[in-house]
């Protein structure tokens, strides 16, 4: 049926009491038209009983939701995927050819007739797919390296996937690892390693560690990772630069390896700093281009407002806000709710949700919630976009909930009784976040149980979920933590109580993590304050000369409705350069534009948006275009990943040409044979208004003959 090879009917109810209803409807109907006033023949009344007793069973099936299930099974052929790294490392020649031995390695391909079972993609920042026959064009230009994006793709592919052959240099230039996904691959990953692995004489600065959101006045520790090989006990000198004016300098010995070094940086004024941190050159150095290293940092205003509303005493609100109190930039109030109009210590106050910049609703709103209180959170929230992280627990009143509903960045579908145990499970895509990263993945996913009242959870389109649920160590594909940003509106979600049991943990580490979440959350929340109803923003801070710079806005009215139809445009400026571009609506309220930059050096931007000939917002920013290759700074072949990679996977790591056996193995993948994959369709009938519609005609039908007939 429709192409497929089977189907079967699903309700929401046992078949014994189903056909004991259709049973009854079928006796009431009858029932009620063996005697009619006046008499009708036996054809019209089997009629009347026929339309009756079709629109009864079809209102049953809305009540208990009927659903079809379609099937059909698919053949896939076993297919070998090759990833071609196609940034600009791999043009670089270090004794080795790169492209060289790609071309090579292609051809081979093709002599042990493996292009036929073959796929072909390039990847640099995202994956595409390439045709064997355009594979002599690859250009080898990409100026980014995304293997994470690369191989999330490949997890979405709906194919009989027998092996991954990987052809690149190893070097992640945009995003995080894959490692993770290699971990889930069902298909061995074969990683060919292009370039030289060994390490030359050379200083650089691995990463640097800062918090992205700062306060003005406020003293913060910038750490720098300074990686050495071949230079130990030489004297060098790191500086930290704000804005290119000299901030500190600090004179040390190098150390094998690696070592920390820490600058003290304190902002005396709010807004976009760019930092940099540079290391002197050394002669004989392998690389130059990495010994400097640009970021950014917002600083905001100090003395964030924050009040805690809590819709009854709980253990969770007091260790928030004792998290809160370890940051002196931030004041805390609170108004609890013990019972109908009594609050904990009189502590209902309007001047004090005025002035948050910030509100923390923990276990609120309860079914005794004021009616008052809710009146003006909901003001602050809707009208004064005021950011927000709720905590929700058992005791959470549907009722009263949906008069935020609106605001919140989750729906609930339905509400059942009782709760349940669940730990947080953190993907390695959302270590990054800045709530995430006040654990480790290892950390965030090893954290005790809490207690998650048993709703349906559904994020909103605009929210980001970051992280999931497991139950027993079983993944389950339910939030757990998940934030929102529409136009100038922020929130946090945490949906389970006893979230106060994370601190409670014997390793250090871990003490912090709960602190420190609650306070990262309380600075993403508060970088929202100053922005109004548009948000214009770059794709990432900082560009290689030569890549285009990706520009987005969002635009709301007062309301924050979308607006679909207004003219943004944005001025960029550096020294010597001015321009200006107009975005394009694509979708949602939200606007696209490229720009692409002539000159490297630092930029600024402003732009606005008219709507109906008035102004609605501004917005502004910064970004780089840097003097050095990104895909070029490092320079040797990352030979630990890819081996990483491959034995993860249960595959095997080939160093540049020494590729000779992949092809038998390959072969050998290949005579697994065809795969089938089962295709399902699900179809709710409840859902479906054709069933009302059928529905009001029956009954139409029924009493328009009946009124024909003159029938009581």
């Amino acid at each position: 049926m429709f192409g497929y090879d089977n189907f079967s009917v699903h309700f929401n109810i046992n078949w014994f009491w189903l056909i004991s209803l259709v049973a009854l409807i079928g006796v009431y109907t009858f029932f009620i038209y063996k005697y009619t006033i006046p008499i009708v023949s036996k054809s019209f009344k089997f009629l009347l009983i026929f339309f009756r007793a079709i629109a009864l069973l079809l209102i049953l099936f809305l009540i208990f939701d009927p659903k079809i299930n379609f099937e059909r099974a698919i053949s896939l052929k076993p297919v070998n995927i090759v990833l071609i790294d196609n940034s600009k490392s791999m043009n670089i020649n270090e004794g080795f050819n790169r492209i060289e031995i790609t071309n090579k390695f292609l051809d081979e391909l093709e002599q042990n007739n493996l292009t036929a079972n073959s796929e072909f993609y390039i990847f640099g920042k995202e994956i595409k797919s390439i045709s064997k026959d355009s594979l002599a064009k690859i250009t080898f230009s990409e100026t980014r390296t995304n293997l994470f994006n690369t191989f999330s793709s490949l997890d979405k592919f709906e194919k009989n996937i027998s092996s991954i052959i990987l052809l690149s240099d190893g070097v992640i230039t945009d995003g995080s690892t894959p490692l993770y996904l290699a971990d889930n691959m069902t298909a061995p990953i074969f990683t060919i390693g292009l370039g030289d692995s060994s390490k030359r004489n050379d200083v650089s600065i691995s990463t640097i560690f800062y918090n992205e959101i700062i306060y003005a006045g406020t003293t913060t520790t910038i750490s720098a990772s300074i990686l050495n090989k071949g230079y130990s006990g030489k004297q060098i000198r790191a500086s930290l630069f704000e804005e290119n004016i000299l901030v500190e300098n600090k004179i040390f010995t190098l150390e094998q390896n690696f070592q920390n070094v820490e600058f003290t940086y304190e902002p005396k004024s709010k807004g976009e700093k760019k930092l940099s941190i540079q290391v002197e050159e050394l002669a004989g150095e392998f690389s130059k281009e990495n010994n400097n290293k640009s970021f950014f940092i917002d600083v905001l205003s100090n003395k964030i407002k924050v009040l805690l509303v809590g819709g009854t005493p709980s253990t969770d609100l007091v260790f928030i806000k004792n998290s809160l109190a370890l940051d002196t930039n931030i004041v805390v109030d609170q108004i609890v709710q013990i019972a109908p109009n009594r609050f904990l210590n009189n502590s209902f106050s309007k001047k004090a949700i005025d002035s948050a910049d910030i509100i923390f609703l923990i276990h609120f709103p309860t079914a005794v919630a004021s009616d008052e209180l809710l009146d003006l959170i909901k003001n602050e929230i809707e009208n004064n976009s005021k950011p927000f992280f709720i905590l929700v627990g058992s005791s959470l009143d549907i009722q009263k909930f949906n008069y935020l509903r609106s605001e919140m960045p989750f729906e609930i579908s339905n509400q059942n009784f009782g709760i349940s145990e669940v730990q947080p499970n953190v993907s390695s895509e959302q270590a990054a976040n800045p709530m995430m990263k006040a654990g480790t993945v290892t950390e965030w996913n090893s954290l005790p149980p809490t207690l998650r009242p048993n709703f349906n959870f559904i994020p909103k389109p605009e929210t980001q979920v970051l992280a999931s649920l497991k139950i027993n160590n079983v993944l389950i594909n339910s939030p757990l933590i998940v934030s929102r940003k529409l136009g100038s509106k922020r929130s946090v979600a945490v949906l389970s109580s006893d979230i106060w049991k994370w601190k409670l943990q014997k390793a250090p580490s871990r003490l912090e993590l709960f602190d420190n979440f609650i306070l990262n959350s309380v600075k993403w929340l508060n970088a929202s304050v100053e922005k109004e109803q548009v948000s214009i923003r770059t794709s990432q801070k900082f560009y290689s000369l030569g890549e285009s710079v990706e520009f987005f806005a969002d635009v709301f009215d007062e309301s924050f409705n979308a607006i679909a139809n207004a003219e943004v445009k944005v001025r960029v400026k550096s020294k010597n350069v001015e321009d200006e571009i107009f975005l394009t609506h694509i979708g949602n309220g939200i606007y696209r534009g490229i720009y692409n930059p002539r000159t490297p050096g630092d930029f600024s931007f402003s732009g606005s948006a008219v709507y109906l000939n008035n102004e609605i917002g501004r917005d502004e920013g910064r970004f780089n275009i840097g003097d050095v290759e990104i895909e070029l700074i490092d320079k040797t072949l990352n030979s630990e990943l890819m081996l990483q990679l491959a034995s993860l996977s249960e595959g095997k790591f080939f160093y540049n040409d020494q590729y000779s056996e992949i092809f038998e193995i390959v072969k050998s993948l290949n005579q697994k044979g065809v795969k089938e994959k089962i295709e399902s369709k699900e179809i709710y009938l409840s859902r479906n208004e054709w069933i009302l519609f059928f529905i009001i005609l029956f009954f139409s039908l029924e009493w328009f003959l009946r009124k024909r007939e003159g029938m009581l």
